[in-house]
């Protein structure tokens, strides 16, 4: 991908951790498991360990087509921008006015845009542009997570709330909203008592991995409401996490410049030949 104010991708190589320039702040891996987006502050992004600079507007979400064919970038100026993968040619641009918190997009040509104002928005990809759709509202804090079911019907978005507690202690809550996405109504909701740095969810909708202030990652059985497996390995704050798409491994970002690649128990691959 090219420079400018946009971020870049590179190919995703096997290996245990990779040091790098950066912390990585964001990141996502391709459906076909070839390619891995991430961007990281102040206004850097990497390809095959390559540093640009993004000049003017922090880079604040990036996502994969379903079909790894485009990528797509935010920025903290409210701009999106999508590339084809394979000759890394830019084909659209659309400016909104929020900071672009994180994006998702499904195999019915929709982008699905959370923003910082609560909301979710969806919009169909043209060539060029795109045309708004619709917007999700029933979320009291910023969303920072969203998946679509594999039919297109459904999301899965997940916001992080800040609960003021006695003597000033702060308690995050993670406000978890499965929604019809043509009628906009919520089917499910719960919330997750944690105050994660980064954290992801498996395209199957049974596993969320959080990583935490104190350096750590917690995998969680979403049905079960627990915690399997918790990894160590980074000397600072876990700031991004991706699964990977059959789920035998996952990636995880850190303000220790480090990017770390873990195994994953048989439980969660083994479910996705």
């Amino acid at each position: 991908m090219t420079g400018g104010k946009w971020g870049v991708f590179w190919d995703l190589n096997s290996g245990d951790a990779e040091s790098t320039f950066m912390p990585a702040e964001g990141m996502t891996i391709s459906p076909d498991g070839k390619w891995l987006g991430r961007f990281g502050r102040p206004n850097l992004a990497s390809m095959n360990k390559k540093v640009e600079p993004i000049p003017n507007s922090n880079m604040t979400a990036v996502a994969f087509s379903p079909d790894s064919k485009q990528i797509y970038c935010g920025t903290a100026k409210g701009e999106i921008g999508g590339w084809n993968v394979g000759d890394k040619t830019h084909f659209f641009e659309v400016a909104m006015t929020k900071e672009i918190i994180t994006i998702t997009a499904d195999d019915q040509k929709r982008l699905f845009v959370a923003a910082n104002n609560n909301e979710v928005s969806c919009w169909k990809l043209g060539r060029k542009d795109a045309e708004f759709l619709l917007t999700y509202t029933q979320h009291q804090a910023p969303v920072k997570l969203i998946n679509i079911s594999p039919d297109g019907k459904y999301a899965l978005t997940v916001a992080d709330e800040n609960v003021r507690k006695e003597f000033s202690r702060t308690e995050g809550v993670l406000d978890l909203h499965i929604w019809e996405i043509d009628s906009q109504k919520k089917m499910y909701s719960t919330k997750i008592g944690r105050h994660p740095s980064a954290f992801a969810i498996s395209d199957d909708w049974r596993w969320m991995l959080i990583g935490e202030s104190d350096n750590q990652i917690y995998l969680w059985d979403l049905a079960a409401g627990k915690e399997i497996v918790r990894y160590q390995g980074h000397l600072d704050y876990v700031s991004s996490l991706a699964f990977s798409p059959s789920n035998n491994f996952a990636l995880s970002g850190s303000r220790d410049f480090w990017v770390i690649q873990w195994g994953l128990p048989e439980t969660l691959w083994k479910q996705n030949p």
